[in-house]
Order: structure tokens, then C-alpha cells, then sequence
């Protein structure tokens, strides 16, 4: 088997080359920039020129389509939108036509557990077959993309597979998890120990294992799923779990979730602080049940290994 990573340079992408080079599976790492791995072919991507991709996907049977312009928070214009849509959803339907005409018998694309909305009810994740109703220029060119390539795959003989992810986390990881490890490392005092809520995560080795498992599995065939690790966790506990990994006591005062609110929307940092208080869950039966997947790494084993070069 021959498989083709894209956004290959990236903190999916890494974790995923390194699993399938593990497991003796043949890449081509497609990248806006090469770098120097020991293993495997590469291909610098041009988003601008993708009409002749199909010569360097032919002999490939499956493509992972990793690459994306990732969510950002602060970045709500129009020239915002027009670059998510250019980048999640065009390139993406350009990618596959090309895969389509290089033979490739799988197309496996990356979406984000953000096509649901925000935030999920109290104690009801989100099934695979809810309806979805995104927030955000990321999310909405994320779902475009989807409904793009589940249409493609009705007219064509290639196979898709959609794969939802919550927050990703791992060695590596950027953004507010990476700043929230920092502050935790650094023993500052927070202000989240009164926050009672659920939110789905997954270690970014749990990600890579469920794509390897969808490489070939038939039953994966124009199949939706969404993943995480499996057991649910609240800020307040996620925060107790990481101060426990680095060895780091934390002081995590309970300041009333109502007062966060109240004060995050005098500093309009309110975006910042629901995700920290709010539920977003996902149901993951749907993997478990039709492809007899369950995460291998549990959330205790995820974070040591996501904190493993803080405590060095």
C-alpha cells in the first residue's frame, strides 16, 4: 500500500508518517515545504497549481488530506472567510478530482468536531447523524468540504472517509492547550476550579492510529465518524490531570463560572472562555461498533507524553 499524507509537515501529519513508516506502508509526504525526513518520498504542494497532481498521486491508494488553513480565532474577515473556503474546501475539491484521475482508491479527509457548533447539550454528544450547524469560517468550510467529497464519492468509484476530531492534543501541540500547559508548568494560579463541564479531546496518537485503521477497512467506506478518546473530561479536571503529569501542584481557585462570563465579555475574550466552560461532546459507539476501533492511549497516557519535555 501506498499512501499519500498531506499537510505532511504538520502536528497530525508528523505523528501519522511516523506510525504508517513504522508499520512498513509506502508515503508520499506532500508539504508546501519539504523537509528532511529520512523516510519516504515528498512532494512540495502549490495550492495555486494542483492541475497536474494526479501525475505525483499516481500509484498512491489512498490520500490523507491533512492540509488546512487551521482555525484562528482573531481572524473574522472577509478576506478571512474567502482564504478558509480557497484552502478547506476548493483545494480540497480540486485534490480529489486529481486523486480521482490518478486511481486512487481512498480519499481520507480530516474535518473537525466544530461542523456541530460550539457547544453540545448537557450529557447529549453529538451522533454522526446530527445536524450540523457551524459557527465560524472554519468550521463552515470545513462542512462544505465534507458535503463536497460525499457527493464525489456517489458519481465516482473512489472511497471517501470523513473524520471528525475534537481538540487535539500531543508533543507538540500550539495554540491554548500549549499556553495552558505553560501556565500549569509554571504553577500560575487559575481561576477554573468551580467549572463543572464535558468536553471531548484526543491525543494526537489516538488521531493517527483511527486513520491507519481506515486505510483499508471496507466498513469505513463513505462512512462519517467521530472520535475522540473516549472518556470526557472537565476544564477543571483536564487541568487537575496535567498538574498531575508534570508533577506541578496547581492552585486552581473556584471562582464562579458567572463571574468568568461576566468578565470575559468586559475584556471580549467571551469566545475564549465558553470553550473553557462550555460542553462539547462527541459519541464515539459509531467507530467502536462498525470498525471495532477503541482508542489505545487513555488520557492519563496521552498527557505524559504530551508534557514528557516540561518535565525534562
Amino acid at each position: 500500500m501506498k499512501v499519500c499524507i498531506t499537510g505532511a509537515n504538520g502536528f497530525v501529519g508528523k505523528s501519522l508518517a511516523k506510525l504508517l513508516e513504522k508499520h512498513k506502508i509506502s508515503l508520499l509526504l506532500a508539504s508546501r515545504s519539504i523537509e528532511s525526513e529520512s523516510f519516504g518520498q515528498h512532494l512540495k504542494l502549490d495550492f495555486n497549481n494542483t492541475e497536474n497532481l494526479h501525475l505525483s498521486l499516481t500509484g498512491c491508494d489512498v490520500v490523507v488530506h491533512l492540509a488546512a488553513r487551521v482555525h484562528m480565532m482573531k481572524n473574522s474577515s472577509q478576506h478571512s472567510s474567502q482564504e478558509y473556503l480557497k484552502i478547506n474546501t476548493q483545494l480540497t475539491e480540486k485534490l480529489i478530482h486529481q486523486a480521482i484521475l490518478a486511481g486512487v482508491k481512498r480519499f481520507i479527509f480530516v474535518s473537525t468536531v466544530k461542523v456541530f457548533g460550539e457547544s453540545s447539550p448537557v450529557n447529549q454528544p453529538f451522533l454522526e447523524k446530527d445536524t450540523c450547524k457551524p459557527q465560524d469560517d472554519y468550521s463552515v468550510s470545513k462542512l462544505k468540504a465534507e458535503e463536497i467529497l460525499l457527493e464525489t464519492a456517489k458519481k465516482s468509484a473512489i472511497e471517501v472517509v470523513i473524520i471528525r476530531p475534537p481538540l487535539i492534543y500531543g508533543q507538540g501541540v500550539k495554540a491554548n492547550f500549549a499556553s495552558l500547559l505553560k501556565l500549569i508548568h509554571h504553577r500560575v494560579p487559575l481561576p477554573f476550579g468551580a467549572i463543572n463541564n464535558k468536553r471531548s479531546l484526543i491525543y494526537v496518537e489516538n488521531l493517527t492510529h483511527f486513520i491507519m485503521h481506515c486505510l483499508a477497512h471496507p466498513a469505513a467506506k463513505n462512512e462519517v465518524f467521530s472520535i475522540s478518546d473516549g472518556s470526557d473530561v472537565s476544564t477543571t479536571s483536564l487541568i487537575q490531570e496535567i498538574s498531575r503529569a508534570i508533577n506541578a501542584p496547581i492552585w486552581n481557585v473556584k471562582f464562579p463560572e458567572r463571574w468568568l462570563i461576566f468578565i470575559s465579555r468586559v475584556f471580549r475574550k467571551d469566545k475564549q472562555i465558553m470553550r473553557l466552560c462550555g460542553n462539547l461532546q462527541v459519541d464515539i459507539s459509531k467507530a467502536k461498533i462498525l470498525l471495532g476501533w477503541t482508542p489505545p492511549f487513555t488520557l492519563q497516557q496521552g498527557l505524559k507524553q504530551t508534557v514528557e519535555n516540561l518535565v525534562r
